[in-house]
């Protein structure tokens, strides 16, 4: 059932009806799949470039509610104007729709991952108090955990996205002045700024907002190349500099050795 909205997603084709009726009519049983294999399958859509229209069939299927009954619960909310973040429901789709662009601009395997299951978590995150208490909120924790334990993170990938949401709480509060100069130094700025811009992308952050960012991100990626450079030049003299210390050293033993034949 998930492969056949994967292909009709990717290859942009329509479902048969009697396809289309057979998910529909049998979309409990996902629950009998292996788990570890529906997380693997959830993770690969969201990382296919089509995970809008992916999530689109999935939800229309009734196999969304069924896979991550929390993001599900959450669009119920949010379709009844409950979610203050969220109040025309569309946030989630916006985000799905912003990740499926951003992804042409990343490379790396485990970045495309991490970003995907943090655009499909942050709607919830959000809700949960992320812009106004941080990731330390008792409610973004059991969001995390619960989503966490849904889709089988690994601990290495429940530390990273702490890190991110950390780093992406502080640039949302806009703090202002120092602090916000030296969030650009931590570990989990790069990706939060990742994250950050599929927010711009979806319109729930400003252009000009961005563009601060991009600024201080640079800023501090040139003094990162300078200092870089600075470190290489000093690490150790040149070639020909160790050339002349030699000839100096061998000159010394020289002059030593003609002395104690002298003696």
């Amino acid at each position: 059932m998930i492969r056949a909205i994967k292909f009709c997603a990717r290859l942009d084709f329509r479902m048969a009806v009697d396809t289309w009726q057979g998910i529909v009519d049998n979309c409990a049983t996902i629950a009998n799949a292996s788990t570890a294999r529906v997380q693997e399958e959830i993770r690969r859509l969201l990382e296919s470039r089509c995970a809008l229209r992916s999530f689109g069939l999935l939800d229309t299927s009734g196999l969304l509610a069924k896979m991550i009954p929390e993001v599900n619960s959450y669009l119920n909310r949010a379709y009844g104007g409950q979610v203050a973040e969220d109040p025309r429901g569309e946030l989630l789709w916006n985000l799905l729709e912003a990740l499926d662009r951003c992804l042409d601009n990343i490379e790396d395997k485990e970045e495309r991952r991490d970003l995907g299951i943090e655009t499909l978590t942050l709607p919830l995150v959000l809700e949960a108090g992320l812009r106004r208490a941080g990731v330390q909120s008792d409610n973004v924790r059991e969001v995390l955990v619960a989503m966490g334990n849904r889709l089988g993170f690994s601990r290495g990938l429940r530390a990273s996205i702490r890190q991110t949401y950390s780093v992406l709480g502080s640039m949302l509060a806009g703090s202002g002045g120092r602090n916000e100069t030296q969030l650009v130094t931590k570990n989990g700025f790069p990706h939060a700024f990742m994250l950050y811009s599929v927010l711009a992308d979806a319109g729930l952050v400003s252009a000009e907002e961005l563009a601060v960012w991009q600024k201080r991100l640079d800023v501090f990626r040139a003094k990162q190349r300078v200092s870089a450079a600075k470190s290489k030049n000093d690490a150790a003299p040149s070639v020909s500099h160790r050339s002349k210390n030699r000839r100096k050293r061998m000159r010394r033993r020289s002059s030593g050795a003609s002395a104690d034949r002298e003696a």
